[in-house]
């Protein structure tokens, strides 16, 4: 007998290519967040960087909400970098008011995205997170600053499900009509271990299984159960054995879009899909008049998209046609 086919806890939504969608946690949620931007939907990304424990992550919804600029005592010098323990290490640099002006820019740009989005993904990847023992303050990124100066922690069920139910509330008292996706990164998180990965996201299950219960707009999508059984096999992995690979991630994302989004969305998606591997093809003669009469109809192709939904962006690609992009 085969097996039932993996489904949402509840029935999801169609999109459509005019929501707006913003991806907050770890480097899947980038994968799938940056697959909706590049097929054309409205998709803001991980604007503190990856996240990968849902207390770190919850506050940076917060500190978004709230709009409250980040100074220079906020940041911390270490090897010669600035730092911010609320963000990825992509936001350091040598100069301090670079990595102010990179991170104020992108946290007015998610309040922004916020207000109108249709739907928020979250994806965490482990309860584990860690404490800054100067402060007491939970961290998202230990920038390699040595162990000594942090405290490990892992969060138990009741305290993801507290100060994520106390986020959602703030969230749609400021987007009363957002909903949210809450899934789990499948990529196991193995700093400490085997056994505590599975006791850490069995800490985010728990708790997400509490939220989709009490919230009719909160939607579970399988993302970590898809990558168990759908694709068991050490072929679907990167080299390191962990992190899904190519394969793993499209299979992963049409599934979500497939669930999630409209008709009419998945034939947008299949549109411009078709116009970036055009752009991509190399023949064996660039030169050929069949291949500059391939080039102009994908070049006409992507001006008509481009007029016909605004917020796809085919400005790198037609500018290297129309210089000889070879």
């Amino acid at each position: 007998m085969f097996r039932k086919e993996i489904q949402p806890i509840k029935p999801l939504f169609n999109l459509s290519h005019q929501d707006t969608l913003v991806h907050i946690g770890s480097c899947f949620s980038e994968h799938i967040g940056n697959k909706f931007r590049d097929l054309g939907m409205q998709s803001l990304v991980n604007p503190f960087g990856q996240q990968f424990n849902p207390i770190s992550i919850c506050q940076a919804i917060t500190r978004i909400l709230s709009g409250k600029l980040y100074i220079e005592t906020d940041l911390i010098l270490h090897d010669s970098l600035y730092h911010s323990l609320d963000h990825h290490s992509d936001f350091s640099g040598t100069d301090s008011s670079v990595v102010l002006e990179h991170i104020n820019k992108q946290l007015l740009r998610a309040k922004v995205e916020l207000k109108k989005a249709t739907c928020l993904f979250i994806t965490p990847g482990t309860a584990h997170y860690f404490i800054w023992k100067e402060t007491g303050k939970t961290v998202s990124n230990c920038h390699k600053i040595p162990a000594n100066m942090f405290e490990p922690k892992m969060a138990t069920s009741d305290e993801i499900y507290t100060i994520m139910h106390e986020t959602i509330e703030q969230l749609y008292k400021f987007n009363p009509k957002i909903q949210l996706v809450l899934t789990v990164s499948p990529v196991r998180y193995m700093a400490f271990g085997v056994f505590e990965n599975t006791v850490s996201k069995s800490m985010i299950f728990n708790a997400f299984h509490r939220l989709i219960q009490q919230y009719p707009n909160i939607y579970y999508f399988p993302s970590y159960e898809l990558m168990m059984d759908d694709l068991r096999d050490y072929r679907f992995y990167d080299k390191d054995m962990i992190h899904p690979n190519e394969v793993a991630i499209e299979y992963i994302w049409n599934k979500l879009s497939a669930t999630i989004c409209s008709k009419e969305c998945i034939e947008l998606f299949e549109k411009v899909g078709d116009l970036r591997r055009a752009y991509r093809h190399r023949p064996r003669n660039f030169d050929s008049k069949s291949h500059q009469i391939f080039l102009q109809k994908t070049f006409n192709d992507m001006e008509a998209l481009d007029e016909q939904y605004p917020y796809i962006d085919f400005s790198h690609e037609k500018e290297n046609i129309a210089f000889g992009f070879r």
